[in-house]
């Protein structure tokens, strides 16, 4: 049931998105491909996390790659990366990279996309209430470590594609070595990060 209500909120606000953005790119003059080309990379990633939560694939990788690394292995530096994509924001400002926004709307884009990627997520883990692959609490899906590493580099990305590309896209590699290194410590199942 808890799933039914997580698919249906997510399809709510994708679709709450897909309007915004289609008024904003009409003013724009660009087309509905552009919508749908920026949304199918992240509801794929969603869908396929949903669709593998709980399933036997999902706890069968899981305990495949705990095998690989060692189950007694943990490696706090997840908790750290998750904020190198912030920092990368305002390490390119001071060293003069030329940004999209002035550093206090980077601040403010920072805070507000905190505060909804926190109450998002937290609804969410409420609702569904998935276990842990450790145990420890039953707060697993959808990874928030993930959910926020990945906010702060889209927004690095935003900042700094136009002017710096490469630079832009380096907060995607930290996204995906912050889930990666979830998924090693045991505390979300590769469904949780995708998600």
């Amino acid at each position: 049931m808890s799933k039914i209500i997580y698919l249906g909120l997510i399809i709510f606000f994708c679709s709450q998105k897909n309007y915004a953005q289609k008024d904003t790119l009409v003013q724009q003059g660009d087309s509905k491909k552009s919508v749908f080309s920026a949304t199918v990379l992240p509801l794929s990633l969603i869908l396929t996390g949903s669709v593998l939560s709980g399933s036997l694939t999902d706890k069968t990788f899981q305990r495949d790659i705990r095998n690989k690394v060692g189950n007694d292995y943990h490696n706090s530096i997840d908790d750290y990366i998750q904020y190198v994509p912030y920092a990368q924001i305002y390490i390119g400002d001071a060293v003069g990279l030329k940004a999209k926004n002035h550093w206090f709307d980077q601040t403010k884009n920072i805070f507000i996309t905190g505060i909804a990627t926190t109450v998002i997520v937290g609804s969410f883990k409420r609702i569904i209430g998935k276990e842990r692959p450790d145990g420890s609490s039953n707060h697993s899906f959808p990874s928030g470590h993930t959910a926020n590493t990945f906010a702060g580099a889209t927004i690095l990305y935003h900042e700094f594609k136009d002017a710096h590309p490469a630079y832009a896209f380096s907060g995607y590699l930290f996204s995906a070595t912050t889930g990666s290194f979830r998924v090693m410590n045991n505390k979300h199942y590769v469904s949780d990060v995708l998600a």
